[in-house]
Parts: C-alpha cells; structure tokens; sequence
C-alpha cells in the first residue's frame, strides 16, 4: 500500500480546490463526468495530500457504484477501464484496504456493484484476464442480475484490452522525421516508420497527421519522400492540438478507444489525452514507441485490407458538404445512397467480412455481440437456426462494400447480431435495416440490444434489388468475389451458397440464393428464358416440391403442371451440350421431416415426395444423356437433418464433395 502514503502529509490550498470542483462535478454530473474525473485525478491527485486524495477516491467509487445501480454498467465500466494504470492501482488499493483489510482480496466481501468496479480497474491497472476470470467464476456462484452487469463490464474489457486501433495519427517533427521542419531544418525521415504506415496501409489501418507546421511547406517535404499519399485527413496548422485531433476523429467517425496519437511533446499529448477520453497516446521519443507500432503490425499481418480509398471518399463528403454549407439532410438525399441487402447462404463468400466487421465494430454493433474466428460460414448456413441479412451501401461518391449485418432467429424473432460500419454512420442506413426487419418479422425482437437505434430516418436511399447482375458484379467486386464466367451452376436454393462454399470447384461455380434463382414455374411463365443455364448444372429437385415456388408466380400447384414444367425444362436443357445432376431428397427421412410436422414451415408432404421422385427417375431414363441422379436416400442420417431437404453443414460438405466427383467426371479435361 505504499502508493497511498508517498505523499505530502498536509492539505494545500490547491489540492482543496481541486479536490471541492472534482465533488462538485461528480455530484452534479454522476456517471457522465467518470470519464473526464479520472484524466483529471491522474495528473493532480499524485500531488494531494493521503487525506485529500482518499476522499476523492471514495468519491470516485461512490459515484461509479450507483452508476452500476441504475443501470449505466457499460458507461460506468468505460469509464473505468480508461483509468491511467498508476491511479487504477492506488483506487484498487484503497478500495481492498477498505473491504478486507489486510487479511488479502476476499470477494466475497465486495458486493455486486463495487466487485464490478474493482474488475474494471483491476483491467485498467494491468491485469485484464485475471478481472475476466473473477467475472467467469462469480457470475457461476451471483444471481441473474450480476451475470447481466457483469457481461456489460466484460464487453467494456475485452474493448479497452484488446486494443483495437483503427487509425495512427502522427506528429512530424521527431516523430515521423529527424529535425524541425518550420526551423529550417534538413528534416531526416524516420525510415522503418514510413515503412510501419505504407504496411499498416494494407492491413486495414490508416494513418492520418496533426502537425503544427506549413500545410505547403509540409506537403512538399511529404511528397518528397513519398509519403503524402499514404496519409488520409492531414490537420498541419499552427492550432492547438487536442481540438484538432477530436475533430479529425469526429470526422472519421471514429472512437478514440481505436485511436493512437504518436507526438514527442509532452504537452500535446496531455492535452489530446484531456481533449479525447480515451484515446492511446505514445511519447514518440521513446524506444517504447517503436515497440508498439512493430506489434501493431505484428497483430494485423493477418489481415489484408486498403481502406485508405475509403477515407479518402469520407473526406471528399466532408469537405463538399462544408463547403456548400447545406444540411446534412439536403446532403444525403443528393447523395444517391443506395443500399442492397443480401440473405441466408447468399452471405456464405462474405462470411469472413462478416465476422471482421462484428468483432471490429463497437460503436455501431447495436447488440454487442462477438463471435469466434472462423465460425460464421457455419453459423450462416444453419437458416434453420439464423436468418442472415448482409447490407452493402453505394453512393456517388464510391462504394463502401458490405457495411452492415443483421441476424434474427426466427422461432423467436430475436435479432442476435445488429451491427453497422462507422463508414456509413448519419446515411440513416440503420432505419433501411429496421425496415428491412420489419417486412420480414411484424415485429422484430430487440431484446438483446444494448443501446437505442438512431431516430434519424432513411433519406434518399434507393433499394438496389440483388437479382439485377451489376449489382450482384458490383458487391462482389468491391468485396473481392468476383467470378469468371462460371461453368457450373447449383440450383439449390438457401443450400447453393454452402454447396459452392465447400467446393473444390469454387470459382468455377455460380449459385441461386434467394430472390436471385431459377424455379421451374419459370417454365410456364416464359421466364425461364431470362436465366443462364452454364453447360454444367445441379438442380436440387425438392427445391420446387414446395408449394410457395407455385404460389408466388401464380401457377397451379398440380401433379400435371408439375410434370408439364419439368418435361419442358428437360427439353430447353436438352442441346446436345449440357449435362445436369438432379438431387433427389430422401425418402427415409422421419415424419418431423415433412410437412406439417417440419419445423421450417416451408417443407413438402412425404407424399408428393415419393411422387416427384418417381418423376425424375423417369425423366433420367428418357434423357440419359442430360440427366444423372444423386439419390439421398439412405445417405443421410436423420440428426443431419432439418428437414428432408435442408441438413445441417457437415453433411453439406459431404454433399459438395459428390458434387465435385460427378463435376469431375463430366467437365472437359482442363
């Protein structure tokens, strides 16, 4: 307990001062003024006397408590886990002295409020996984009330441990170079940190500057050594820094928990760490420094991503919205947003964006969550279980890719994952989402949302339908997906994009998902003849045993219309050049399997079943030389089924893989 008693031992005017505004503030202000308390403790309260700075302490721990109490956990314990380490350890030292004396840390003394308190600063102080390990093991052993504050508090952790930095902003002088630029000096560029931006350029983290310095002269030297263009949102000018730096953050719509300001002046850093609560500031004198920026490189090798394009398109935005000096409201409906969404296995090739975007996102992730690396293409493809909903955005100033995901388990209607890319924060995309959720859940569950949706409403935003080819071309593109001209195609409705995902044959591969799909009432319709049918297709027959297929093109659900369209369909494939795997469903499935006892509404009767398949085997022995079969029956086991068409994704790995076999066996020798 050393650090509570190295300090003068008599009370000073100023501390006294200091110490009357700080309650003042936090009696006034509560869990809103934590944040700005504790920046101001760590510089002042190191020079109080013990008696002035204890009493600050428990009011600091009083105010955090109640904020837990009424429910501001996650505010509190952001709050919180932002503490400079040096306080975090005297406020945890007083507050163990307080509760257990010095017979060591017993929990069980702390109740549910300040055990949530110590936790965060226990992060804060250094030792992040032990306070995540006291949370595991009391929520076990506290009440349902704990579990839901303390997964608050973890969240509020696993951000501020976890540093996450989205964006570098960088000082000049003796900082990115040697010497002093407005001085005169011959300003010598610090290579390996030039090399650190270019490379963090491509691992998805850009670098910005705020620089006290001739925005000309500056930009001069920049060119010179090659660096201008690797920068976004430069700030030089003789200005203070902090306000700059928060208004480049605000700009790039940023957190400043995803924030790290390099600088080698004491001052600046102190006043954009008083200027941008939370933010991480680094003395780029130090050889720390250079520690730092090889581990941040060091963590996201993994990652390949260039969103320097995509800042610059957010500063074109700012700069024309300024200055024409018109509202954002006028702004967004010239903008010509559009916005497309895409559904179930559609989201399988974007899974990987997906799970970058949840895990990444924190100030528009709506319901908090997280997921584990490399579980999303699963966790897409079980529609039984989720109902995915990706979200890509364009406007006429470039494309931004997909921005946003939702997901609604659709027994209950609960929105499990609601989150959105700060790139399209104030495009009022959030209320197209809320729409999108509506049409299809009357109403959605929101339970599970940790903060309010905006109320600003969706201006000027078209609806781009994923049906229509550039548009499909235009989100794969931008996301990296784009395809030759495929020489496969499986039509297996909300199963296609699994069976392409597992495939050997991917690139190769074109697929139906939902609305973008062939059905054959296309058949009696005529609009058939708008489809692509490649030379090689896989057409999952149980796909239209489903009487909706029928009723949402106004054609008679019928055995002779049925046979009627797949005769004629037989026959448009039949050119002498394609050649087509038809999958049968399996007649042994159980009757929870088959409508009406399926769990997905959306099943068939085992009875048209057996008819239907009975169809095709017959069509197989008229067009041999079109026509393969993959019969399922007896090949599935009935756990890996949903229903007799749908199975869960180990067996739809197992399914591609035939698929592979047969494609093998029929496509030309490359």
């Amino acid at each position: 307990m050393q650090e509570l008693v190295d300090r003068p031992t008599e009370a000073s005017e100023i501390a006294t001062s200091e110490f009357d505004a700080i309650f003042h503030r936090l009696a006034q202000q509560g869990v809103e003024a934590l944040a700005t308390t504790v920046t101001e403790l760590a510089a002042r309260s190191p020079y109080w006397d013990l008696q002035t700075a204890q009493s600050a302490y428990v009011q600091l721990l009083s105010t955090a408590s109640e904020g837990i109490e009424t429910g501001r956990v996650l505010d509190t314990s952001r709050a919180l886990v932002r503490t400079p380490q040096p306080l975090a350890r005297e406020v945890r030292a007083l507050l163990h002295l307080a509760l257990c004396g010095d017979s060591g840390f017993d929990v069980t003394r702390f109740s549910d409020q300040l055990l949530l308190c110590d936790t965060a600063l226990g992060a804060a102080a250094g030792d992040a996984q032990g306070a995540l390990a006291t949370l595991a093991a009391e929520t076990k052993r506290r009440g349902n009330g704990f579990a839901e504050a303390a997964e608050w508090t973890r969240f509020a952790i696993d951000a501020w441990d976890g540093f996450k930095p989205k964006l570098l902003i960088w000082d000049l002088d003796d900082t990115l170079w040697h010497g002093t630029l407005a001085e005169g000096d011959d300003v010598q560029l610090i290579a390996r940190r030039a090399e650190i931006v270019r490379a963090l350029n491509g691992h998805g983290i850009v670098s910005a500057i705020c620089s006290k310095n001739d925005p000309a002269v500056a930009q001069a030297r920049l060119e010179a050594f090659g660096l201008w263009d690797a920068f976004v949102f430069p700030r030089i000018a003789f200005v203070p820094k902090g306000e700059a730096v928060r208004q480049m953050i605000e700009d790039m719509q940023l957190r400043s928990l995803n924030v790290l300001f390099l600088d080698d002046n004491p001052h600046n850093l102190h006043e954009v760490a008083a200027a941008c609560p939370g933010i991480r500031t680094i003395d780029a004198t130090t050889t720390a420094c250079d520690d730092l920026l090889e581990q941040i490189l060091a963590e996201h090798r993994h990652i390949a991503r260039d969103r320097v394009s995509e800042y610059r398109v957010l500063q074109t935005k700012i700069d024309e919205r300024t200055g024409r000096g018109i509202s954002n409201e006028t702004f967004l409906a010239a903008s010509n947003i559009h916005v497309l969404f895409t559904r179930l296995t559609e989201n399988v090739q974007f899974a990987d964006r997906i799970e970058e975007l949840i895990n990444r996102s924190n100030q528009l992730n709506y319901t908090g969550s997280r997921v584990e690396p490399g579980s999303m293409s699963e966790y897409i493809m079980r529609i039984d279980l989720h109902d995915t909903h990706g979200v890509f955005v364009w406007d006429k100033y470039g494309n931004y890719g997909l921005v946003g995901f939702m997901s609604v388990t659709p027994d209950t209607r609960e929105v499990e994952h609601f989150v959105l890319s700060c790139r399209v924060m104030h495009m009022g995309i959030e209320a197209a989402m809320l729409h999108r959720l509506v049409c299809f859940y009357r109403p959605p569950d929101f339970k599970h949302l940790r903060k309010p949706l905006p109320e600003q409403p969706a201006v000027g935003i078209t609806y781009a339908p994923v049906t229509d080819p550039a548009n499909l071309a235009r989100i794969r593109e931008k996301e990296g997906k784009q395809r030759a001209t495929p020489k496969l195609r499986i039509i297996c409705d909300c199963q296609s994009g699994a069976l392409q995902h597992y495939s050997r044959f991917a690139d190769e591969i074109e697929f139906d998902a939902n609305p973008r799909l062939f059905s054959l009432p296309m058949m009696k319709t005529g609009t058939y003849r708008e489809q692509v049918f490649p030379q090689h297709l896989v057409f999952a027959a149980a796909t239209d045993y489903l009487p909706f297929r029928w009723e949402e093109r106004d054609v008679p659900f019928d055995p002779e219309t049925y046979e009627e369209c797949a005769r004629a369909f037989c026959e448009a494939m039949n050119d002498g050049e394609r050649r087509m795997l038809v999958i049968l469903p399996p007649e042994d499935a159980p009757d929870r399997c088959y409508y009406p006892e399926a769990r997905i509404r959306r099943a068939f009767a085992r009875d048209n079943g057996l008819g239907w398949n009975a169809l095709w085997r017959a069509l197989a022995s008229q067009y041999p030389a079109i026509i393969d079969l993959m019969e399922l029956t007896g090949r599935i086991a009935h756990e890996e089924m949903v229903d007799a068409c749908h199975y869960i994704p180990p067996r739809l790995r197992e399914i591609s893989g035939w698929i592979d076999d047969w494609y093998a066996s029929v496509r030309p020798a490359a």
